[in-house]
């Protein structure tokens, strides 16, 4: 199986692409599956490669990726690809392609399948039941554990993290995600984490201790260099500062975000236009996990964002 791990960035989006044709071309059945499901993953945390928003196409990407599966007679191909185009489904269908994964999972006998179709079904229910879904999500954390396997274990703890449960909870499944997305060279997402984290964080521990947090979180921005991660980590660093009673500090911090703004080769508008995208994609994601308060703060930071729209 070709390792279809890439990093989230256009030469990432890109190698994919070029994967996948050759394997289109080569009619290799199951790694074109793969790659269509590789696909889905870089188009909502890098760029959709066609007109369609992010997650419309990593929806349309994971359906054609079921039917790859299907025509090659590769069932674990088909389980994972009913995983990843059930959250973007409407709920009926998504309630029967989660029914077809489990089913299939079982008559295969693959523990680890079944948990993560557990794990898909505990991100659905949530929408309508929390404390539901947060068992559910435990149960599945429970057998990967068991099991191994990191990126499973790594995504259901991002789960429980926005999803029910106290503060403090929520802090700690965050940390232990971002602590493997780190020792597994995936900053971006070790970012996102310590970000969800440090959200948790706030409500239990005064900003000024959370120092430390910041700097980790900063330090993984810059390795994925994430401009807009490193900007928010900054402007953190400076309430922090004044909170402490450092202005001069503060002021630093906030001239290092600003310049890292102005450098990035954007203007103003293109630039408001990506953060509207990027809270548009939070937005989806916490939607479709059935985070309702995340949500409401997304949708609450878009309306806001949309108020303050620059001129052209």
């Amino acid at each position: 199986m070709a390792d279809w791990d890439l990093p989230q960035t256009e030469e990432g989006l890109q190698e994919c692409l070029r994967r996948i044709e050759q394997y289109r071309r080569d009619e290799n059945l199951t790694e074109l599956g793969n790659g269509l499901l590789a696909l889905a993953f870089l188009v909502k945390w890098v760029r959709s490669d066609t007109h369609l928003p992010p997650f419309p196409r990593a929806h349309q990407l994971a359906l054609e990726a079921y039917d790859v599966f299907v025509r090659a007679d590769d069932e674990h191909g088909q389980v994972r690809a009913l995983i990843s185009a059930s959250p973007f489904s409407p709920p009926a269908t998504r309630q029967q392609m989660l029914e077809e994964a489990d089913s299939i999972a079982t008559r295969i006998g693959d523990e680890r399948l079944s948990a993560r179709v557990l794990a898909a079904r505990a991100r659905s229910t949530s929408m309508s039941n929390r404390a539901e879904a947060k068992e559910m999500s435990l149960k599945a954390l429970e057998t990967f554990r068991q099991l191994g396997g990191w990126h499973d274990l790594a995504t259901t703890l991002f789960s429980l993290s926005i999803s029910d449960g106290t503060a403090e909870e929520k802090r700690d499944f965050a940390l232990e995600a971002a602590n493997l997305y780190r020792d597994h060279g995936m900053p971006t997402d070790a970012a996102r984490c310590v970000d969800i984290a440090l959200m948790n964080a706030e409500e239990i521990e005064p900003l000024a201790s959370l120092e430390p947090l910041v700097r980790q979180g900063l330090e993984d921005a810059k390795a994925a260099d994430k401009a807009f991660q490193i900007r928010s980590f900054y402007d953190k660093l400076a309430l922090i500062a004044a909170e402490k009673g450092r202005p001069d500090e503060a002021n630093q911090y906030r001239q290092l975000a600003k310049e890292l703004q102005d450098v990035d080769g954007q203007t103003p508008l293109e630039r408001w236009e990506s953060d509207v995208e990027m809270t548009k994609m939070l937005l989806a994601t916490f939607k479709a996990e059935g985070n309702k308060e995340a949500e409401r703060e997304f949708r609450k930071a878009l309306k806001e964002l949309k108020a303050a729209k620059p001129k052209d």
